[in-house]
């Protein structure tokens, strides 16, 4: 394997979800974008999905980072307001696994660190 083969993969799952989240914010030509009330501007929507996405790709590979990733793929990708909350909540949940196994003394030594945790934490629970 060359050196330009392993280290693409990374950049092509982050060019992947780059893309995903841009097509999640573009509305198609012709097209009118409703939002609900309680959901916030486009920008700062996005903006708040790309600090998960930063923090998620900081997550060791791992079975507890692979699972914080996918659920922040899952994040962007959401098509609605119920749908974001639900995966908001679904992330929350494996961050909170993560936690309760190191205040257990069980955690993985591959598990995210408790600062990363609370990066990602504090960035789901802003508005």
């Amino acid at each position: 394997m060359s050196s330009s083969a392993s280290t693409a993969q990374p950049n092509g799952w982050v060019s992947t979800v780059v893309t995903r989240v841009s097509a999640f914010v573009r509305a198609p030509r012709g097209t009118t974008v409703t939002r609900e009330r309680d959901q916030p501007e486009d920008g700062s929507l996005f903006e708040g999905l790309q600090d998960v996405l930063r923090i998620a790709v900081d997550c060791p590979p791992a079975k507890s980072g692979d699972d914080i990733k996918r659920s922040a793929c899952e994040l962007i990708e959401a098509d609605s307001a119920r749908d974001r909350s639900s995966k908001r909540r679904r992330l929350l949940n494996v961050i909170a696994r993560v936690e309760q196994r190191r205040s257990r003394g069980r955690s993985h030594r591959d598990d995210p660190s408790a600062a990363l945790l609370r990066r990602l934490s504090d960035v789901l629970r802003r508005p």
